[in-house]
């Protein structure tokens, strides 16, 4: 018998020996390890133990595949040859899609197979083969595919394409979180940004420090929801302007943790705020709110001041104007306690 070659007495023994204990195999002689069929017999029943098979073995398609079909992480110790057989690969990356990384890059360019990996395992994308990778169609499917997380295996492709205005609108129109990925000359770009914005104000979160001290993409923002007003430059929240108009979005902005509080010392810019939002009165300093000018200001910018202007009536604008009164009138009897308190005093 040829030296190396098992004889069918050990090949019986090693089998038997395998089946009874796959475990067994680790410690069998380099001509059982070289065995096709002691090696079937083993990676049948554990497919990792195609690590221990001769390099010959881990060749040979039938034990790989079998390896395969019970372990996919098996596919690990296939020998190059077969990295790029469709069926061995399917089979492992359909089990586990991380082993993508080993398939052959012609697999790992083929689109079906990478959408389909990709789509359960979004961070997959990773190893997506070099041509496929400057594929901008691959990436549109990506995205479109998976709303939930296409836009993180977005973040895999190349600079180059997540600088294409048009390619990151589509993602952005999928899931705005997407812009968190732009190239930064993108983020960078008010005007893109401003049209980004208009799709969802969350984008500003993504934008650069320049584009945040931008009034009118922060104010596009801000105009959507008030949180927006917290990615906002701290600079524009001192500007008077700036925050004259988002106040005219969210009363709330005048409120701590707004614009910036110093504002307020302006009444003059107080009086523009209540007629452009009234309704900012409740966020108010105290001082504004016991102010007649600034009470009276209030009540005429939302019901209409007694100089022929018809005033609102409907149900929200009496309950505000019932609000509102009260102010006023706790402000005007305070005035009116004062004025006895003097009296009494001159007396």
């Amino acid at each position: 018998m040829p030296a190396g070659v098992l004889s069918n007495e050990e090949r019986i023994k090693w089998r038997q020996m395998v089946i009874k204990d796959a475990g067994n195999f680790v410690k069998a002689p380099t001509e059982a390890k070289a065995d096709l069929a002691v090696c079937l017999e083993a990676t049948k029943r554990d497919g990792t133990l195609l690590e221990h098979c001769s390099d010959e073995m881990r060749a040979h398609r039938n034990i790989v595949l079998e390896a395969v079909k019970n372990n996919a992480e098996a596919f690990s110790f296939a020998d190059e040859s077969l990295r790029g057989d469709s069926e061995i690969v399917h089979t492992a990356v359909r089990q586990r899609g991380q082993l993508l990384r080993f398939a052959s890059e012609e697999l790992r360019a083929d689109s079906d197979l990478v959408l389909e990996v990709v789509h359960d395992l979004w961070f997959t994308a990773e190893y997506v083969a070099h041509d496929l990778r400057y594929d901008s169609d691959f990436w549109r499917e990506v995205i479109d595919q998976d709303p939930e997380t296409g836009w993180m295996a977005f973040s895999y492709a190349p600079v180059e394409l997540r600088n294409d205005p048009a390619l990151v609108m589509e993602a952005i129109k999928v899931d705005p979180m997407a812009f968190k990925f732009a190239s930064d000359e993108l983020r960078n770009d008010p005007n893109f940004v401003l049209e980004a914005v208009k799709v969802n104000w969350i984008v500003l979160k993504h934008a650069s420090a320049k584009v945040r001290k931008n009034m009118k993409v922060v104010l596009e923002a801000v105009s959507q929801d008030f949180e927006a007003l917290q990615y906002a430059s701290g600079d524009l929240l001192q500007d008077p302007a700036f925050a004259l108009e988002a106040i005219g979005h969210h009363g709330r902005a005048m409120a701590k943790g707004g614009v910036g509080r110093h504002l307020q010392d302006d009444k003059d810019w107080v009086l523009k705020v209540m007629e452009k939002n009234p309704e900012a009165l409740a966020y108010a300093d105290d001082d504004h709110r016991e102010d007649r000018d600034v009470v009276n200001q209030s009540i005429a910018g939302r019901l209409g001041a007694c100089s022929g202007i018809l005033w609102k009536v409907d149900e929200k604008s009496i309950k505000w104007a019932a609000g509102t009164t009260a102010l006023a009138l706790e402000s005007l009897q305070k005035e009116a306690e004062a004025a006895l308190v003097d009296g009494s005093a001159h007396e």
